[in-house]
C-alpha cells in the first residue's frame, strides 16, 4: 500500500529504472519529481501520511548541456527564407530572437510604449533566478535595443529595410 512505502523503496525504484529500464538521469529526475509531488500532496494536503518517504531522496545529478544555437550563416539563411502572410512581423521576431537572445516571454511583453521616437526599444531581460525583474538583482537588466545599418552587401528580401536589431 501507499502507506507502507519507505525511503528504501524509493531508492530501489530508482535503482530499478537505472538498471532494468536504462533510464537517463533526466528521466529519473522527472520520475522522482513526480513521486515527490505525489507524496507531498498525500502528506500536506490530504493528511493521509505523516512521513514523506521522498524527503531525504536527492534528485540525480544532471549534466549541464551547452545551448544549441545557429551559426551566422544559418541565421542569415533562416531570415532569407521567411515565408508568411505577416512577413515583416515574423522577420522582426526572428531578428530579435537571433540577435538579442531574447526569450519568448520577453518578446511578447514588448508594448508599443516601449518603442521610443529615437528608434530604440527598451526591454527588461530577466535572469533565470528571477521570475520577474527584481530591482536589486545584478543579473536582470534593462537592455536598450536600437537599429543600425546592416552589413554592406547583405540582402533583405521583399523590401525589408536594411536595419537589424542589436543590444547595448
Amino acid at each position: 500500500t501507499i502507506k507502507s512505502v519507505t525511503t528504501s523503496d524509493i531508492y530501489e525504484f530508482l535503482h530499478y529504472v537505472t538498471r532494468e529500464r536504462d533510464n537517463a538521469p533526466a528521466t529519473r529526475a522527472r520520475k522522482l519529481s513526480s513521486l515527490k509531488g505525489f507524496y507531498k500532496y498525500l502528506c500536506n494536503k490530504m493528511k493521509v501520511l505523516e512521513i514523506n518517504p521522498t524527503d531525504d531522496v536527492e534528485t540525480p545529478a544532471l549534466k549541464k548541456r551547452l545551448p544549441k544555437y545557429l551559426s551566422l550563416n544559418e541565421g542569415v539563411e533562416l531570415l532569407k527564407n521567411v515565408q508568411s502572410d505577416f512577413y515583416e512581423r515574423d522577420y522582426c521576431i526572428l531578428t530579435l530572437f537571433l540577435n538579442c537572445g531574447m526569450r519568448l516571454s520577453e518578446l511578447v511583453n514588448i508594448n508599443i510604449t516601449d518603442i521610443h521616437d529615437d528608434g530604440t526599444i527598451r526591454v527588461i531581460l530577466h535572469c533565470a533566478a528571477c521570475a520577474t525583474s527584481a530591482p536589486n538583482c545584478r543579473i536582470c537588466r534593462t537592455k536598450k535595443l536600437f537599429l543600425f545599418p546592416s552589413i554592406p552587401g547583405s540582402a533583405f528580401p521583399r523590401g525589408v529595410s536594411s536595419k537589424l536589431w542589436t543590444t547595448v
